[in-house]
């Protein structure tokens, strides 16, 4: 029970860092943009 638990938290964690990520990505991705202009 504990394991599943834990895991669903683990899952629901790297969703988040994913998101994350992802957000850095496209911040990152419009300040290089903006740079190119």
């Amino acid at each position: 029970m504990l394991m599943g638990v834990t895991l669903i938290q683990f899952l629901n964690l790297s969703d988040t860092l994913e998101n994350l990520l992802l957000k850095k990505n496209v911040v990152i991705g419009k300040i290089l943009l903006i740079k190119n202009h």
